[in-house]
């Protein structure tokens, strides 16, 4: 009863740490438990006092007073188990719902100071790690204690709750992130909703086209918006082959060109995830089994835009939502054949 009190205000690590507590308590209980059984077992007529039937009686109802008090402690030792157990569950529910949210506060420090020193994410990254190939938890949360806290915020956070604001952030459970894990997270990407060209400058008075953007593609934003002769035109690199430059999102007559959107997918055709870009690729370094069945209908966060492994298969690095494992599948078959779409 005491554990259930003041759960909405209690933190997941203290109720952890209760519970870890009182599974001590119970071991030392289930010790004791066991050295009453075996004291229980003693209660014997020793040889020679068969006949003392006064003797007898007494063990007797001395073993049936052991026996009943070691069946009414193991009784509620087995509802308290299973107590214990239910609040264990609970405090697991609470720490990932906590660590979720120190990870949406974490973003949101990162994008401020993003968006204030005009970086691109890789440029975050870089500055992040001070020229190491992946980000540790450490060094991820002594770089965090170092930003200036966002306006509104509630509270300042530890170096503990960015540690574990980390967790949430390195979706593959290796403790580290790389980059390639990285940029995705900090990326503004736009989709093409009509064709436009792409310029190699900002102004409008170049003409100069690098070439048309179509339908559907998908743009990181590198730089922007600005205005230009009341148009917003922002720099972007077309995903399907790095090609870098300017185009305008709204039109001179309010024609819309792009819109947010093309870091999400749908599953539109049965495919598998995959823990490498080689379909019968392996990887030594990874342990775990990440091989699974998307199904269709299924909505897909993209990590790595789709490239062309030696097949002729695109395939796309992504994150699903269904239970956050993160992997390769099959965007386009090398037939044509769609498996995946961009939302």
């Amino acid at each position: 009863r005491e554990f259930q009190k003041d759960l909405k205000t209690t933190k997941a690590a203290a109720m952890l740490e209760s519970c870890a507590k009182f599974e001590e308590t119970l071991n030392t209980l289930a010790t004791a438990m066991k050295e009453a059984e075996e004291e229980e077992n003693k209660f014997v007529v020793q040889e020679g006092d068969e006949e003392n039937v006064q003797l007898k009686t007494f063990i007797k109802s001395e073993k049936i007073k052991v026996t009943v008090q070691v069946k009414n402690v193991a009784t509620q030792m087995e509802r308290i188990k299973a107590s214990l157990t239910n609040f264990k569950l609970q405090a697991a529910r609470k720490e990932e719902l906590e660590v979720k949210e120190l990870g949406v506060k974490a973003l949101a420090l990162l994008k401020a100071h993003q968006k204030q020193k005009s970086l691109s994410p890789l440029a975050m990254f870089k500055e992040m790690c001070g020229g190491t190939e992946s980000l540790s938890d450490d060094a991820f949360a002594s770089f965090m204690e170092s930003l200036p806290e966002v306006e509104g915020a509630e509270q300042k956070l530890s170096h503990d709750d960015f540690k574990r604001a980390f967790t949430a952030l390195d979706e593959e459970k290796e403790g580290k992130i790389s980059s390639e894990a990285f940029v995705p997270l900090l990326w503004k990407v736009m989709k093409v909703v009509k064709q436009i060209a792409l310029t190699p400058d900002k102004s409008m008075s170049d003409t100069t086209v690098l070439r048309r953007l179509e339908e559907e593609e998908v743009l990181e934003v590198l730089e922007g918006p600005v205005v230009e002769e009341e148009v917003q035109r922002i720099r972007v690199r077309a995903l399907q082959d790095d090609l870098e430059g300017w185009v305008s999102v709204v039109g001179t007559q309010g024609t819309l060109y792009l819109k947010e959107g093309g870091n999400k997918a749908r599953v539109v055709k049965e495919t598998i995830l995959t823990e490498c870009f080689e379909i019968d690729g392996k990887n030594p370094t990874t342990k775990k089994d990440t091989t699974r069945k998307v199904k269709n209908g299924e909505e897909l966060d993209i990590r790595v835009w789709g490239k062309k492994d030696a097949t002729g298969l695109t395939r796309m690095k992504v994150r699903a939502k269904t239970d956050g494992r993160v992997g390769w599948v099959t965007a386009v078959g090398n037939t044509g054949i769609k498996y995946v779409i961009v939302l």
